[in-house]
């Protein structure tokens, strides 16, 4: 393929109606890895991923987005980059002691503060060591938040707890105080780094650090 584009489109509840396709990704060349969802506070956040070098043949970096919609609107604001990833685990590439298809896959989700703020978190999984570009050591999963659509963010936080750790989801509890990410993670197997658990860690929505592991 030369290109890939991430599109939208608003329906009705039955289906019936729909918009045209509406472009999230803009003039991105190569993406990967919509992410939706309808906040708390109305807005339409999307993320995605826009990777370079992977058309190239080159070392791949994944630049995660984000773009946010009024509520009732189908108008995105401006792209906002989460985070330049160039570490991420990359199409083609293996954890070093597993060989299934894996790549650096971001999720979002949308929490309403005390405050009344909206905060989206995002997380997404990265490599510490990438031995011959595609070789995927120790991967972490990583997570940053915004009070303000995108526009800022916090410090990029570690929050799982060793060896290797990938594909992450995100829920925010709409009931409750706290944020929840799970994902796959071979740290209860550390002699092969073979076997995979999967982790649930709650996070304080307002430090987003780990308060639990399950």
């Amino acid at each position: 393929f030369s290109s890939a584009t991430i599109l939208a489109a608003r329906c009705t509840a039955d289906l019936v109606t729909c918009t045209d396709p509406i472009n999230i990704s803009g003039p991105d060349q190569d993406t990967q890895f919509s992410d939706v969802t309808v906040g708390p506070d109305g807005r339409t956040y999307v993320t995605w991923a826009e990777i370079q070098g992977e058309l190239e043949g080159t070392p791949q970096t994944f630049i995660v987005k984000l773009r946010v919609a009024e509520p009732g609107s189908t108008t995105f604001g401006p792209t906002r980059i989460v985070d330049t990833e160039a570490l991420a685990i990359p199409f083609g590439g293996v954890l070093h002691a597993n060989s299934f298809r894996i790549a650096t896959y971001p999720k979002h989700d949308v929490k309403r503060l005390a405050n009344g703020r909206s905060r989206v978190f995002v997380t997404w999984d990265a490599c510490q060591a990438r031995p011959l570009d595609v070789i995927c050591e120790e991967a972490v999963i990583k997570l940053r938040w915004s009070d303000d659509r995108g526009a800022t963010w916090s410090p990029v936080q570690v929050i799982s707890a060793g060896a290797d750790n990938y594909f992450p989801t995100i829920h925010s509890d709409p009931a409750g105080r706290h944020v929840a990410v799970a994902y796959f993670t071979s740290r209860f197997d550390p002699i092969f780094h073979n076997r995979q658990d999967v982790e649930l860690v709650t996070l304080n929505p307002n430090s987003g650090l780990p308060i639990g592991r399950q």
